[in-house]
């Protein structure tokens, strides 16, 4: 009896010693997962951290991207113009022999082109709401007093020359369609076409967007998203018999 009580005494002390060591263990293993979350939620905070740097540091580069093809495309409209208000008018003088200038010539870039409102864009939060929704804003049309006047207004064959165009990207011959017929507009010639034609030239416009730093009510940095409109197509009406030629092609214009 006195050698199983010994035994069993023996057995209970190896128990209670792999119990001990089995907590150790345990408790050992919680430490290092515990460690290794926190080293693994600092990894995280360094790669946000690290990700917003970058972030920001791309949004400064296409700023300045943004302004330097602004000014790009500004020189490139203002050589184009100027290139072609020349030739419209050697081409114009041509036509005529030189007897007389019209009175209702006017040039695309004498009247506005509409703009969009500028959009502001968050630095945080859900990137699906991260731009300002857009704000219509509706104009005034263009002169017109019952249906049919408006049809035969459109139907007025006016003169026109689309100036060339420095940029080698540009459409060269720009090409419209209205009620199945085709009109192209061939860059540097006086050409007559209908006014319906050219409502569509002077409503074919090109955007492009640059972003200005600054900061919101709560002092976090966050991004203007502006709209810079032009004529995707600049030109000059040579001839209009209509004396409400130009008030509409301002009209057309200003459409945002």
């Amino acid at each position: 009896m006195a050698k199983k009580a010994k035994k069993a005494k023996r057995e209970a002390e190896q128990l209670r010693q792999q119990q001990v060591a089995i907590e150790a263990r345990e408790k050992q293993s919680k430490k290092s997962t515990k460690a290794a979350k926190k080293q693994a939620k600092r990894h995280q905070r360094e790669e946000q951290a690290a990700i917003t740097a970058r972030l920001y540091q791309a949004a400064e580069e296409l700023v300045e991207q943004n302004k330097q093809l602004v000014g790009a495309i500004e020189m490139s409209i203002a050589a184009s113009s100027k290139k072609g208000r020349k030739k419209g008018r050697k081409q114009t003088a041509k036509n005529r022999g030189g007897a007389r200038a019209f009175a209702n010539v006017y040039e695309s870039g004498e009247h506005e082109t509409g703009q969009d409102k500028p959009r502001r864009m968050k630095s945080t939060g859900p990137a699906g709401e991260a731009l300002e929704a857009l704000d219509f804003q509706v104009v005034d049309k263009p002169i017109s007093k019952a249906k049919m006047e408006m049809l035969a207004f459109n139907e007025e064959i006016i003169k026109v020359v689309v100036h060339d165009s420095a940029n080698d990207n540009d459409e060269p011959i720009p090409s419209f369609t209205n009620d199945g017929r085709a009109q192209n507009f061939i860059r540097g010639q006086t050409l007559p076409v209908k006014r319906k034609f050219v409502e569509q030239l002077a409503g074919c416009k090109k955007t492009i967007y640059t972003h200005i730093k600054v900061q919101d009510g709560q002092g976090n940095d966050t991004y203007d998203y502006i709209p810079h409109t032009t004529l995707a197509f600049p030109f000059m009406v040579v001839e209009d018999p209509n004396p409400r030629g130009q008030a509409w092609l301002a009209a057309i214009q200003q459409r945002g």
